[in-house]
Formats: structure tokens, sequence, C-alpha cells
């Protein structure tokens, strides 16, 4: 008997609790934007934060507040026509980013000076008398970039990571985990980069890496697209039609063009850097015939010129009309 009132109270005690509940619910509760799922769906739902709130409903919320609609990255102009539809707002086109790792000194080609052995990660690594490699600059490589991305979008090689932008969404998550800031977000449709971030002169940087920039200034002679700070080449969102044209005089190879090889073949296989060399070897020679065809051309033009103004004539009339004189 006891048992079967405390099971009859228990289950008066939940009805109350419940009927409480909707009773608050009904004159309390706040009714939900009908937008909030709409805007949920129209997101990826990899709940990234890429856009700065912790997952994609935080953001879809965020949006009904008056958000920029232009945050979501994998989401992209997808992401962003469909927001503003149901929003009833101009949709903005976004220009879509991957992510680059602006180095490509693996072990064969950069120096150590000392062997890592703590913990497998690169703030760490970085706090230990700026990391084991002689570059300052360089990638660590111990994959705090990896543990970062959820897409298997980033895979590293004798001490290098390389993003695979096939695979890469552009959340920006692999950009915060890296402590030395080698990795950037780039347009997704540009297709040259500068794959390296050491400020040191240029003959620091030959002591310990064939494949750094040098300050040679050769990329800002061929495309306007190239700046120097210090003795690095930069290269910003936007590229002049003369841009590729920078990894073809670029003595080190530090600069890629994704049209001739992706950052994987570049930085992880040497015979694409043996095929990149036969290649500016022939881009040279194209360039000195083109230089010899254009002083003919220019040499040409002057003895016509020099005909039609019968400017030999002159010059032998003078050197006749000096002989008298004499």
């Amino acid at each position: 008997m006891g048992f079967a009132l405390s099971v009859l109270i228990l289950v008066g005690l939940g009805a109350s609790a419940a009927a409480g509940l909707a009773l608050a619910d009904r004159y309390f509760g706040v009714e939900e934007d009908p937008r909030l799922d709409a805007l949920s769906d129209a997101l990826p739902n990899a709940n990234c934060g890429g856009c700065g709130y912790p997952g994609c409903r935080a953001y879809a919320q965020a949006l009904l507040a008056g958000e920029d609609i232009t945050l979501c990255a994998p989401g992209g102009n997808a992401s962003v026509q469909r927001i503003a539809e149901i929003l009833g707002t101009e949709a903005v086109a976004v220009v879509e980013r991957v992510a680059i790792v602006k180095c490509a000194g693996t072990a064969a080609v950069t120096s150590n000076r000392a062997k890592y052995l703590g913990i497998t990660d690169c703030a760490a690594a970085n706090l230990v008398a700026g990391g084991p490699a002689e570059c300052p600059d360089g990638c660590l490589g111990l994959g705090s970039c990896i543990a970062a991305c959820e897409y298997d979008a980033i895979e590293i090689r004798n001490g290098v990571a390389v993003i695979l932008p096939e695979r890469c969404i552009g959340d920006g998550l692999c950009v915060k985990a890296c402590p030395r800031h080698l990795i950037e977000l780039v347009p997704k449709d540009r297709k040259v980069h500068v794959l390296c971030s050491n400020h040191q002169p240029g003959k620091e940087v030959r002591k310990i890496c064939s494949v750094g920039c040098t300050g040679c200034k050769l990329c800002t002679k061929t495309s306007s697209s190239f700046t120097m700070d210090g003795d690095l080449a930069i290269l910003g969102d936007e590229v002049d039609e003369r841009a590729a044209e920078a990894a073809l005089v670029c003595p080190t190879g530090t600069i890629l063009d994704q049209n001739m090889f992706s950052a994987r073949e570049l930085v992880f296989d040497p015979e694409a850097r043996r095929r990149l060399k036969e290649r500016q070897a022939e881009y040279k020679k194209q360039q000195r015939e083109a230089k010899k065809k254009a002083a003919a051309a220019k040499k040409a033009a002057e003895a016509k010129k020099a005909v039609e103004t019968n400017e030999p004539a002159d010059d032998a009339d003078h050197k006749d009309e000096q002989k008298v004189t004499s």
C-alpha cells in the first residue's frame, strides 16, 4: 500500500510539473521565428565555427538579428543566395577562399639545428627556442593544423604541411591553429602563390633553404602584382595576367603556379621541381629569342627610316663639303 501511494504521489507531482510547464510555455514562452529553420537549412551545417558562432543554428539566429550574411565560408555564394531570399535582402557575392601554406621547406631542402623530442604540437615546439629548424618562419610540421581540420584537407610530409584545395572548405580553423601564421586564406580561383614566409635577408635564406625567397625582385620586375616586404616577395589578392610568369623567372622556385603544378606536387615531388627547371630554361630561351627578334626588327626599322629620309646621302654630301673646305 505504501509503495502504491508513493507511485501515485510521484505521478501526481510529474503531472503537476508538466501542467505548470505547459502553462508557462503558453503564457511566457517566446515564439520562434519560422525563418530560423529555413536559415539553418540554408547553411552547410558543418558547425565549424568559422563564422564566429558556436554552430550553424547559432549563426542562423544571429542572421535574424541582422548579422552579416557572408560569414559562412563553407556555404559560399550558394548559402548567401538562399539566406538573402529568406531574409528578403539583396544577395552579395563573396570571394570563396581556400587555405594555402606559405612554406615549401621540406627536410630535403632545409636544415635543422636540433632534434625535437617534445609533444606533437606546433605551438609547443615553437616555444622551444623557436622550433628545431634553422628557418625561424618555416612550417613546424607537427600537425596542429591537421588536428584543427575536420575534412582531411591537409597532408604533411617531410616536415611540411600542404593544403588539398579540393577538400578545403575555407573555414579558417587551420589558420588559427598555426602558431607561425604560415597559413593564409586566399581567393579560390587564384593560381599563383608565394611559398615562403622567411623575412630574413636573402643571404641568410640561401644558407638554410634552397627553395626560400632570396629577395632577388625578379618577380616584381615581371609582374606589378608582386611587392617586397624587405627581402620577401608578397602577392596580393588581385593578380595581373603576367603574375604566372613569375614562377618561370624565380630562381629558387618559391613561386607556385597551380596551372603548372599543384602545391602537393611542387612541395613533395622532386620530379616536379626538375620539370619546373626545364620550363624555366625554355622560358629564358624564348625570352632571349624574342629580344633578338625585337632588336633585329628595330634595326631594320631604323635602316628603312634612314633610307626614306635620305640620311646616308646627306652624310656623304657633308663629307664631300668637308674635303672641299680643307
